[in-house]
C-alpha cells in the first residue's frame, strides 16, 4: 500500500478507532491469511503530498473539500477498510473470475446449477416455502434461498400477504422503501493504451453540490456529471489484448422515474459523456479508438436483473434502512425462506453481499441441519 502522509493517517485512525474490530465481528471465522490471495493483484493508488489535489487521486483527510451532504458519519468506515486495512485487490482475469470460482466450488460439492431457468414463483405450501416453479414445473426443496433483488421477490415471486406480514413492524413500510441512485455504464474496448491513467480514477463535477441535488432531489440527469473510470488492464495486462485497453465508466444517475426518459435522453447523454471523458480523462478523439462499446442504463438494470426502480445498488442505505432496520435475511411470514443480496442485510456491494452469503449459509446450516457453526445471524 502506498505511504499515507502521517497527518492524514493520524486523523483517519483517530476518527475510525475500532474499525478492525467491527470488521472481525462481521467475519468471526475469517482466517488470518485470506485463502486464494495468490490469485489477487494489489491495486496501487497514488497519494499526493499535502495541499495538492487532482481529480483522479486520493488526498489526505485534512485537505478542505465539499462534504458528503447527507451521508451518516459511519460511512467514513468505507475508505478506512479500503486504505488502512488490507488495501484494494483485483482478481486475476477480472471480477467475473469470482463467479467462475464459486461455480467450480459448487460443482466440486455436488451442486447442480441450471442456467437460463427463470424462477416464476416461490412455492408456498402450508405457509412454508417448499420449492420454486420454473417453466410451469414445480421443483420441491426443504428451503429456498432467494438471491433476486428482495423487493422484486416480494412483489413478483411471493403471495402478497408475505410482504404485508414481514414489513408490519418495520419503521419503513414496503411501499415506502427508499432506493439507491442508479448508474449509466459504458463498457469500452479501446485500440490504444491509456498509460496516463490509474486503475481507479474519479472525476468530480465542478458543481459538486448541484450534481448531487440534481440526482437525488430533482431526480434528473446532471448537467455536469461526476464519473468514475476503471482501467483493469493497468493492473492485469490480460484484461485487454496487447496494445489495447479496457475502459469501464460509471456515471451516477437517478433511479427510474418520471423526470428521465432514457429512450429520448440516453443517446445525447452518452455523447455528453464521451466529450467529458475526452476532456477530463485526457483521451483525445476517444470515439475513433472505440473497438467495442456496451451501454447500460437504469432501464437495463430493471429489465436484465429485476432491480426495483432500476436502482443499480438495491435498497438505499439511509439510517433507517441499515443494520436492524434493513430487511432481514430470513422471512418471518414464510418459514424456510431466506434472502441474500444487496437489498437485505448487511448491505450492497460485492464485499457486503459476500459476507451476507456466508452469514445466511451459516444460519441455514444451524436451522435446517443442526450445524453448530458460529457464523450467521
Amino acid at each position: 500500500m502506498p505511504e499515507v502522509p502521517p497527518g492524514a493517517q493520524r486523523v483517519r485512525r483517530a476518527r475510525l478507532r475500532g474499525g478492525r474490530g467491527l470488521l472481525r465481528a462481521a467475519q468471526p471465522e475469517a482466517p488470518p491469511q485470506d485463502e486464494g490471495r495468490e490469485q489477487l493483484l494489489q491495486v496501487r493508488l497514488p497519494l499526493l503530498p499535502d495541499g495538492q489535489a487532482a481529480p483522479d487521486v486520493l488526498v489526505p483527510d485534512h485537505v478542505p473539500r465539499p462534504l458528503p451532504f447527507e451521508a451518516p458519519a459511519v460511512y467514513a468506515l468505507l475508505p478506512y477498510t479500503e486504505l488502512a486495512e488490507d488495501g484494494l485487490w483485483f482478481p486475476r482475469g477480472g471480477m467475473y473470475e469470482i463467479v467462475l470460482a464459486m461455480g467450480r466450488l459448487a460443482g466440486d460439492l455436488g451442486v447442480g446449477i441450471h442456467l437460463n431457468s427463470a424462477v416464476e414463483e416461490i412455492v408456498v405450501d402450508g405457509g412454508r416455502a417448499s420449492g420454486v416453479r420454473v417453466n410451469g414445473e414445480a421443483h420441491s426443496a426443504d428451503a429456498v434461498l432467494a438471491n433476486a433483488d428482495l423487493p422484486y421477490v416480494y412483489r413478483k415471486l411471493l403471495p402478497s400477504a408475505a410482504g404485508t406480514r414481514d414489513f408490519r413492524f418495520k419503521l419503513r413500510k414496503r411501499e415506502k422503501l427508499l432506493y439507491t441512485a442508479s448508474s449509466f455504464m459504458m463498457y469500452l474496448g479501446l485500440d490504444r493504451e491509456l498509460d496516463h491513467l490509474s486503475h481507479h480514477n474519479v472525476y468530480l463535477s465542478s458543481r459538486y453540490e448541484e450534481n448531487f441535488r440534481q440526482i437525488f432531489d430533482e431526480r434528473r440527469l446532471p448537467d455536469d456529471p461526476s464519473f468514475y473510470t476503471n482501467v483493469p488492464s493497468r493492473t492485469d495486462r490480460n484484461a485487454a489484448p496487447e496494445g489495447m485497453e479496457s475502459l469501464y465508466v460509471l456515471v451516477p444517475t437517478p433511479h427510474l422515474g418520471e423526470n428521465v426518459d432514457w429512450e429520448k435522453e440516453g443517446p445525447a447523454f452518452k455523447e455528453k459523456m464521451y466529450d467529458l471523458i475526452e476532456e477530463k480523462a485526457g483521451i483525445p478523439d476517444l470515439r475513433s479508438h472505440v473497438a467495442y462499446e456496451k451501454i447500460k442504463t437504469p432501464q437495463d438494470w430493471l429489465s436484465d436483473y429485476n432491480l426495483e426502480e432500476g436502482a443499480a445498488f438495491g435498497l438505499g442505505h439511509g439510517i433507517f434502512q441499515v443494520g436492524y432496520f434493513r430487511p432481514p435475511m430470513v422471512s418471518k411470514a414464510v418459514p424456510n425462506l431466506y434472502f441474500v443480496g444487496a437489498s437485505t442485510r448487511p448491505g450492497t456491494g460485492v464485499p457486503l453481499v459476500t459476507i451476507g452469503a456466508k452469514l445466511v449459509a451459516g444460519r441455514m446450516g444451524r436451522e435446517l441441519l443442526g450445524s453448530t457453526s458460529a457464523v450467521g445471524v
